[in-house]
């Protein structure tokens, strides 16, 4: 009798840590398939099922790049304005330069003539360029070996001359 009360007990405790622990890993699981599944459709050209796979990875995870993506690009193929949501928030989840470019270029395509979305990844993105221009050195240090050597840059401080052709007869 004790045995039969302590292997049900057992059995209770492994099925609630199996509930526990399986059912987020198996939402895991089913996210990144249905993700994976619309990258695939995508690339095949199946839009409907693509779009299908996508909508039910993002119902798992709002923010699963992959489906944004898949998504975006949908979105941007039918020349819908919600091709400028789904490229925000890409460019808020992974904000990479291509990111926001892309953004940028959505925003372009999309809203009327102050472009106030599309100056906004633009002002950022030439404002990181201008702080990694300020962060590289002036004079690129080139390796020296015995067969290449470092030349010095006077060539390119003077300033560009243009000649004419010599044998234009006008």
């Amino acid at each position: 009798m004790k045995k039969a009360i302590l292997a049900g007990v057992v059995l209770v405790v492994g099925l609630l840590g199996l509930w526990f622990y399986g059912r987020p890993a198996y939402r895991h699981y089913r996210e990144t398939r249905s993700a994976q599944q619309a990258v695939s459709l995508m690339a095949k050209g199946d839009y409907r099922n693509a779009s299908l796979s996508a909508r039910q990875a993002l119902q798992r995870n709002p923010r699963n790049l992959d489906a944004c993506r898949v998504s975006a690009e949908l979105a941007d193929l039918s020349h819908s304005p919600l091709a400028l949501d789904w490229r925000r928030r890409i460019a808020e989840v992974e904000p990479t330069f291509e990111n926001r470019l892309m953004l940028a270029r959505t925003a372009l395509r999309v809203q009327e003539s102050p472009y106030a979305l599309a100056a906004q990844p633009l002002e950022e993105l030439a404002d990181s360029g201008k702080s990694l221009v300020s962060t590289t050195p002036s004079v690129p240090s080139w390796p020296s070996s015995s067969r290449t050597r470092a030349r010095p840059l006077r060539a390119l401080s003077k300033p560009a001359v243009w000649n004419p052709p010599m044998n234009c007869t006008s």
